[in-house]
């Protein structure tokens, strides 16, 4: 099976590519980001609190999550790759 990642250059994306490899080194790994990336995310939570929102679970939990949702439904996404 292959995996495709976009955004994979920027620090979460990154570091997702890593979970992803650990996780699943069986697994073909495909990375993709946009052209001239410039490696640079900046996240002001200051913002994102005055707007009320709270974050759902933390930030190292999200890659594990997405990538258990990944492979429990592969049927959903397989005929995309």
């Amino acid at each position: 099976m292959r995996i495709l990642i976009t955004g994979g250059a920027g620090f979460i994306g990154c570091n997702f590519v890593r979970h992803v490899h650990r996780s699943h080194p069986e697994k073909h790994i495909v990375v993709q980001d946009r052209p001239g990336h410039d490696f640079l995310y900046s996240l002001n939570w200051d913002m994102i609190r005055k707007m009320g929102r709270k974050p759902q679970m933390k930030l190292e939990e999200g890659p594990r999550s997405a990538v258990d949702w990944y492979v429990a439904n592969e049927k959903l996404w397989a005929g995309l790759v």
